[in-house]
């Protein structure tokens, strides 16, 4: 089979295309023949573009265009033909960009002049000329009206020459009469075409050659599609038998299915969008194209989130080289390194083939063992007799009813796979890949057996089909006492479960009744269940003879494959527009049951509902666990705080009523996961890093419960200066019960996260500064009401680590403040008038 592939494009671009298309399915505004004629060859050509494959090549030639270029224009001869972007040196070329736009924009508006047929021997001649004794399939998509002039002398030849290059010729008609259509002026040409295509033979389809509507054309194409993607050997090797290696027969493997590829995306440089259009042609097509350089960094535990660094870094003695760098895998929480000659040694040491194991019973292998793409076996046939070997092989596995078990190695040292080798009728051998021991994923399902009377328990056996409503109605009686009985008592202790669950009754009973409700939803005999089931199936058959509603794979396309194609496709011809691509109807067309099957399978569909009580499945919401409630919680108070507040007058008094009302509410309540306002507020709080004199204490918590890291010591370090500040910038006593309180929650921590060394050092400066320091003058009653609370330094006696005894804490608070000298206010007056004196 040839790996490349020749195609002529030749589109009939004369007056008589430019009427309205009679096969049109536009609802909207009804498009014109040269407008559908362009939309199917754009889409072959947007095939090809996307495969890329450069043995594909195409040349695109304009019936009705003004100029005549093409080898054949020799004075009045082969006028008004034209190739696109002719050039007598390379007549045909990869499909491109530009081509596709040429087309996409509907060519050009011909005159009334030109000749399809000239067309069509033009095109046959550039492929004798381009193709001559090399490989190609030779293909020729033409596009015509029946009307405008038509030189049929000599076509005999033309059929000869079409018969002998073995052409794959496919002719679309627009606007072509009926064969009774008697009266129209168009009809001695659409009768001509149609007996000069049907004497071509189809190359690629197995019914006869004939004239296409576009309808038609479309279903044909995406059937073509795929003859595009031709399959390459993947290995070129010997079948082997057993060990002894006489035993032996050449053969060549191609990839019979394998799924689609999805266009990669590359990277690009959106800067080189803002370069001029010519620029940019001139550099070509990799202009803006973005290289990737990979980089390795050493990183400790410093630098875990350094990932991302800076291109403009210098290259320091973190930088690894490449060379430096070896693989390493997880074991449990350790990283193994493996050097080269690690994985040399784990590599297993196997030589390219296909060695058949043994054989075994067709049937002794299920379905969902296929694991994996099916490759085609055929025999080299460059090596004589092995296709008698080969086809011996096949002969004898189809009589037998076997298949064999294969090891395949694609080359040496590949990790090896095991396969069936099957055999078909078409000459070639399938093999299909099956899994190992670690590739098996079990899933336990409920049996279906229980559904029928005669494997239910023998409790729901004994009763007959007539009691059924009798037994719905005990069963309903049964839920609704349980439900009673659980709304009466609001709580049940794990004491009284556990009792009642050891006996095993409540597991008896609800697997009882899941039986008896499964039972009743059936409400016909099990036959008749059955047979309307069989009834569904029968309507909704899709196989191969169902006429019109036969499904074939060969005929689905992948919608995801062909959506990204269209998308680019677009964006190819409309590269500044910010509209966006519908959807194709035609992608879904097989993903839906189609209309007409639908309506056939109603009156099996109503049966079914009559055979079974059909109900919709009601979810039930599951008991939340501890973290769900958790983070719902968080996210109401997140809600909350976002939420915009309301204005009131006295904000102060209803922050003190909200919070009053809010501690009100929990009184009394028992303790739980939804109802606790310390943890709920300790969990859902901001992660704070900076303390303030707003709300000290409750930053200070929040800090110090962190779990994104430790700042305890920092939270500590701010909350001796918060102390301090509370204190020094309070007019008279106004801070100092906020200052105490922080003073408090600082000893709680430091007791708690054993660093007593903290607060003590805080109470000693505080100390020294309200006897002689900053603080003696205006706040020397601060530490008059810390001897009064009794807030002395933290003992061994609380902290383990604190070097401070019971008698030193004492002894601290006994140490005698130096009271501030009261100035009289007549000494005040009188240093007053001095100073004036002075001044005068």
């Amino acid at each position: 089979m040839p790996s490349k592939t020749a195609t002529v494009f030749v589109i009939d671009v004369r007056m008589e295309m430019s009427a309205d298309c009679l096969s049109s399915n536009a609802s909207n505004k009804p498009l014109t023949c040269r407008e559908v004629a362009c939309q199917l060859v754009a889409r072959q050509l947007q095939d090809l573009i996307i495969n890329g494959r450069k043995g594909d090549v195409v040349s695109l030639i304009i019936v009705g265009s003004e100029s005549a270029d093409n080898p054949l224009a020799v004075d009045d001869q082969y006028q008004h033909v034209s190739i696109y972007n002719y050039c007598h040196e390379q007549l045909f070329c990869m499909a491109s960009v530009d081509m596709f736009k040429f087309v996409s924009n509907g060519c050009v508006v011909g005159g009334d002049y030109g000749d399809v047929m000239d067309g069509i021997i033009v095109g046959m001649h550039v492929l004798e000329l381009h193709c001559k004794q090399l490989q190609f399939d030779r293909r020729m998509f033409v596009c015509a009206h029946a009307g405008g002039s038509l030189e049929s002398d000599g076509y005999e030849q033309v059929l000869h020459t079409a018969t002998v290059m073995n052409l794959d010729f496919i002719m679309v008609g627009f606007n072509f009469p009926d064969p009774v259509s008697i009266s129209n002026p168009h009809l001695a040409n659409a009768t001509f075409w149609r007996n000069f295509t049907c004497q071509i033979p189809s190359c690629t389809r197995s019914q006869p050659n004939r004239v296409l509507d576009p309808e038609e054309a479309s279903v044909v194409l995406d059937q073509l599609r795929h003859h595009l993607t031709l399959s390459a050997p993947v290995y070129c090797g010997d079948l082997t038998f057993g060990t002894k290696e006489d035993l032996v027969i050449p053969v060549t493997c191609y990839l019979k299915t394998s799924g689609v590829k999805i266009p990669t995306s590359k990277k690009f440089s959106m800067l080189a969008e803002e370069i001029d259009s010519e620029l940019r042609a001139q550099y070509g097509m990799d202009y803006g194209a973005v290289k990737l350089t990979k980089t390795y960094k050493y990183v400790d535990g410093n630098d875990k989130d350094s990932d991302d660094a800076s291109e403009s870094d210098s290259v320091d003695a973190s930088h690894i080289h490449p060379e430096n760098v070896i693989r390493a895998y997880r074991y449990g929480k350790a990283v193994i390194p493996f050097s080269i000659q690690d994985e040399e040694a784990a590599q297993l040491l196997t030589k390219k083939s296909i060695k058949i194991i043994g054989f075994i019973k067709s049937d002794a292998i299920p379905r969902h063992y296929y694991i994996s793409g099916t490759m085609a076996i055929v025999p080299n046939k460059d090596v004589r007799g092995t296709d008698i070997q080969f086809t011996a092989l096949l002969q004898a596995m189809t009589k037998a009813n076997i298949v064999a078990i294969a090891r395949y190695c694609r080359i040496n040292n590949a990790k090896p796979k095991f396969g069936v080798l099957i055999s078909t009728k078409k000459g070639y051998g399938l093999f299909i890949q099956i899994p190992y021991a670690d590739d098996f994923r079990f899933v336990v399902a409920p049996p279906i057996d229980d559904l029928t009377l005669a494997t239910l328990p023998k409790t729901i056996q004994s009763i007959s089909t007539e009691s059924k409503t009798d037994m719905l109605v005990s069963i309903e009686t049964e839920e609704q006492h349980n439900k009673e009985k659980d709304d009466s008592s609001t709580t049940i202790s794990h004491h009284d479960i556990s009792d009642t669950s050891s006996t095993g009754q409540i597991r008896y009973a609800q697997e009882h009744a899941r039986y008896r409700e499964k039972f009743l939803a059936r409400k016909v005999s099990p036959q008749q269940a059955f047979d309307a089931v069989d009834s569904l199936i029968d309507a909704m058959d899709i196989s191969v003879k169902s006429a019109g509603t036969s499904f074939n794979p060969k005929h689905v396309s992948n919608p995801l494959y062909q959506r990204l194609c269209d998308c680019i496709a677009y964006r190819a011809i409309h590269p500044n527009s910010t509209d966006i691509l519908p959807v194709n109807p035609t992608i879904k067309r097989n993903m839906e049951p189609r209309q007409e099957l639908v309506e056939k399978a109603m009156p099996a569909i109503d049966q079914l509902r009559q055979a079974f009580t059909i109900k919709k499945v009601v979810d039930v919401e599951k008991p939340k666990k501890s973290k769900h409630v958790w983070a719902d919680l968080a996210r109401e108070m997140v809600k909350s705080e976002n939420a915009e507040p309301t204005v009131r007058d006295h904000p102060a008094d209803d922050t003190v009523a909200s919070e009053s009302t809010k501690a009100s509410s929990y009184i009394g309540q028992p303790l739980s996961l939804s109802t606790h306002p310390a943890t709920v507020k300790h969990i859902t709080q901001r992660a704070v890093d900076t303390i303030s004199t707003l709300d000290p204490v409750s930053e200070f918590q929040s800090m110090v419960s962190r779990s994104d890291g430790n700042y305890v010591e920092q939270a500590m370090t701010q909350m001796c200066h918060i102390v301090k500040t509370l204190i020094a910038e309070s007019i008279g006593q106004a801070f100092y019960a906020k200052a105490f309180a922080a003073l408090k929650a600082l000893r709680v921590e430091c007791v708690r996260h054993s660093n007593p060394s903290v607060y003590n050092a805080l109470m000693r400066d505080l100390k020294t500064e309200v006897q002689s320091g900053l603080l003696s003058r205006d706040h020397g009653l601060v530490w008059k009401l810390i001897v009064d609370q009794g807030e002395s330094l933290i003992t061994q006696t609380e902290s383990c680590v604190s070097l401070v005894s019971h008698r030193e804490a004492v002894e601290f608070l006994q140490y005698p403040a130096q009271q501030p000298a009261l100035v009289s206010r007549s000494a005040r007056e009188s240093n007053t008038e001095d100073l004036f004196a002075q001044m005068d």
